[in-house]
């Protein structure tokens, strides 16, 4: 079993609404963190997955009483997924791309000169 610590990470990271839900305990992420060998990003990764299949299926109603549309906890959640998918695989052997320089300056185009038309190159 994995200690308090990693456990209460796990909850820190979770949403307060977390604990309405009986399958994200104290002992089902103490479980979920020995088998993904303590890494607290990829427990919080598989929550949102698990909330994103939850969701799915939810459409947009028009009801007088709504607050917002039912969709919108779906795209909220899949959101969620991609910013945990990112942070779970940042200590993987993913790559980044940087800025890339530039090797040559923006052509620049001037009216009619001496090369000819209008579309003429003058560097």
């Amino acid at each position: 079993m994995t200690d308090q610590a990693k456990i209460d990470s796990v909850k820190l990271n979770l949403p307060a609404w977390r604990s309405d839900l009986p399958s994200w305990d104290d002992a089902s992420i103490g479980d979920m963190l020995d088998k993904f060998e303590g890494n607290v990003n990829k427990v919080v990764r598989q929550f949102w997955l698990q909330r994103v299949n939850e969701t799915s299926a939810l459409t947009d109603v028009s009801d007088v009483g709504a607050s917002r549309p039912l969709s919108q906890s779906y795209q909220h959640a899949k959101e969620m997924l991609q910013y945990w998918d990112r942070l779970a695989n940042e200590g993987a052997t993913a790559t980044r791309i940087g800025k890339i320089k530039k090797r040559y300056p923006d052509p620049t185009y001037v009216g009619l000169n001496r090369y000819g038309g209008v579309y003429a190159r003058a560097d």
